[in-house]
């Protein structure tokens, strides 16, 4: 991991903290589990997640932020969806063409936005989580815009 990631993962480690607070204040039954890794094809990923019943093998929200690379360019995403893989939330995206790293200014912007928007996505998760399990998704999270 280059060092500009392993700022990236001190960064997203602090807004992860801030949602599983904004979590627990209203679910704090709610289990949360956040990890960053890194591979070829992920240079970086990070991400976080939520079992609203506190069973450890039940995600029922997963915020994910990577770093996807193919042959000539990366996709940076970030996204919030169910355990079962739907999407909630579609976060910040930038694609970059050439080596990540000859392109610090795009990646960093990029992470400020990522930062953002975990800043406004904190009471969003915490209604979630918060929610019974069983209601249909559009009933959880209202669509903003």
């Amino acid at each position: 991991m280059t060092p500009g990631w392993d700022n990236a993962w001190s960064d997203l480690e602090a807004a992860f903290g801030e949602i599983i607070g904004e979590v627990r204040a209203v679910a704090p039954q709610a289990t949360a589990h956040y990890k960053h890794t890194t591979t070829e094809r992920l240079p970086f990923a990070a991400y976080l997640t939520f079992s609203r019943e506190g069973i450890a093998e039940q995600e029922d929200l997963v915020i994910a932020v990577d770093c996807l690379a193919t042959e000539d360019h990366h996709l940076l995403a970030c996204v919030i969806s169910t355990g079962e893989g739907h999407t909630l939330i579609d976060g910040p995206e930038r694609e970059i063409e050439g080596e990540i790293d000859e392109d610090e200014e795009a990646v960093q912007g990029w992470l400020d936005e990522v930062r953002e928007f975990l800043e406004r996505s904190g009471p969003l998760a915490a209604r979630y989580l918060k929610t019974p399990r069983g209601r249909p998704v559009s009933q959880r999270i209202p669509a903003t815009g």
